[in-house]
């Protein structure tokens, strides 16, 4: 019987293996096209839908004019209000519902966020690399930039880590090499507010710089998010190690980081992205200390998911404590990137 069990256990499992992995969402287009899948996720102004024969399709979100879907979702709308239910289509194109206890209906154009509940790590994560080359052999200049970016955004709680590298060889002058590595947390609460932690790594030859290391905490508030634009403003109380190339001992500071972070994105040809963050930090046991940084990023897209763009940075220090380090540190750079 033991035997007999474990084989028709087996049986009803096959069986219901296709049934389970089927997918029933259904997605309308203001163009007619009714496309049965599954709902992974909306961010950024497209919505990831997974299909059996076409593979998962990213959708620009202004042209679903219906969806619908058995599985629990969290739906923020540009306000920061977060609604948590299935999915049902309204009789009004570009209306859809939220039902849980009550039925809520949401005007799609509002949408910028819909997340599955329950949904795997890795599938809520999205980022990008790029990477730049330079060799010349008449100076014998080479140089190499590159920098990566890991997002992640749960129910509750989202996070970042970022990076940046760039070295510069040449023939008669000085090796340069600037490194940045940063970390931060947030929880998310209601009306687009956040507590943000915050750790990060420096170090710039230009400037003198051989190592800061920084931590922090302090808050966010969202004032923008769409499906084309988000700008956000931040401001941390922080505490930083500093270590220049020409001075025996690090000094400790206590510092304010005041600043902002903007980002635009279109999804027509050609598919745009940019993205640049401020921050100004006046530094609290050394008044008159100001730091300011500056970065931007331009990409387009080729082909699918492969860019080609251009970096823009600038590190400014009113007072360093090295005497013959630099004040200003600026470049640009291109490179080519990937995007996930």
């Amino acid at each position: 019987w033991r035997r007999h069990t474990v084989l028709a256990t087996a049986f009803v499992l096959a069986g219901a293996s296709p049934l389970l992995a089927q997918k029933t969402d259904i997605m309308v287009l203001y163009r007619g096209d009714a496309i049965t899948g599954e709902v992974k996720e909306l961010n950024r102004g497209k919505l990831a839908y997974k299909t059996d024969d076409m593979g998962t399709l990213s959708v620009e979100w202004d042209k679903v004019a219906h969806l619908t879907s058995v599985n629990y979702f969290d739906v923020e709308d540009r306000f920061g209000t977060r609604f948590f239910g299935r999915l049902a289509a309204s009789e009004e194109p570009g209306d859809l519902l939220v039902i849980l206890s009550d039925t809520v209906s949401i005007r799609m154009t509002n949408i910028v966020a819909i997340s599955r509940i329950q949904a795997s790590f890795w599938s809520r994560l999205d980022g990008y690399v790029d990477l730049g080359v330079d060799f010349q052999k008449a100076n014998t200049n080479k140089q190499l930039n590159g920098a990566a970016e890991v997002k992640y955004r749960g129910e509750k709680w989202a996070s970042r880590l970022a990076g940046s590298t760039y070295f510069q060889d040449q023939e008669g002058a000085d090796q340069t090499s600037r490194n940045n590595l940063s970390l931060d947390g947030r929880r998310l609460f209601g009306n687009h507010w956040s507590v943000l932690v915050v750790g990060t790594l420096e170090q710039n030859q230009q400037l003198g710089l051989d190592l800061r290391w920084t931590i922090g905490s302090g808050a966010t508030r969202e004032f923008i998010h769409t499906n084309k634009m988000t700008f956000l403003t931040f401001a941390t109380l922080a505490y930083a190690n500093e270590t220049y190339d020409d001075e025996e001992e690090s000094t400790n500071n206590i510092q304010l980081p005041l600043g902002a972070d903007f980002a635009f994105f279109l999804f027509d040809s050609p598919k745009t992205d940019i993205t640049s963050d401020l921050a100004v930090t006046p530094i609290l046991n050394d008044w008159g200390r100001v730091r300011i940084d500056f970065n931007a990023r331009l990409s387009y897209e080729l082909i699918s998911d492969f860019t080609i763009g251009f970096r823009f940075f600038d590190n400014f220090d009113s007072r360093p404590p090295s005497e013959t380090a630099s004040k200003n540190d600026y470049g640009l750079t291109f490179s080519l990137g990937y995007k996930f």
